[in-house]
């Protein structure tokens, strides 16, 4: 039962980030069914892979997985999180559109913007 979501809009670019990671703060823990994502608009930037991992604490992340995005915003797609437990959701880019591996080792083989417009996080709550 997803009773409850969080919306985030990350329109702004991560920029040229040799390792770029965004951690969103839900407010309090939560026990976070999915996420819906809008990934970026442009398709180079736009994120490709990524590891997900939770905190409660934001020091100590437990890894949920790799998750590979394919669709570009205005639609959006949903990964499953299990009901993991945590205040603190981390995004770790892997690799963008363009095909650029993150963390950057130099020189960068591609372009290294990552961009993604919208996340909510849907909270289960059993019944």
């Amino acid at each position: 039962d997803w009773r409850r979501s969080q919306s985030v809009g990350v329109g702004q670019r991560f920029g040229n980030d040799a390792s770029p990671a965004i951690t969103f703060d839900l407010g309090s823990v939560r026990s976070v069914d999915h996420a819906q994502i809008w990934n970026g608009h442009e398709v180079a930037p736009s994120v490709k892979r990524m590891l997900v991992e939770t905190s409660s604490d934001e020091t100590n992340f437990t890894s949920l997985g790799n998750f590979t995005l394919t669709t570009a915003s205005p639609a959006s797609e949903t990964i499953a999180l299990g009901h993991a437990s945590g205040r603190y959701v981390r995004f770790t880019i892997l690799e963008n559109g363009s095909g650029q591996l993150f963390p950057v080792v130099d020189p960068a083989t591609a372009g290294t913007f990552v961009m993604i417009d919208e996340v909510a996080f849907f909270e289960y709550l059993p019944d």
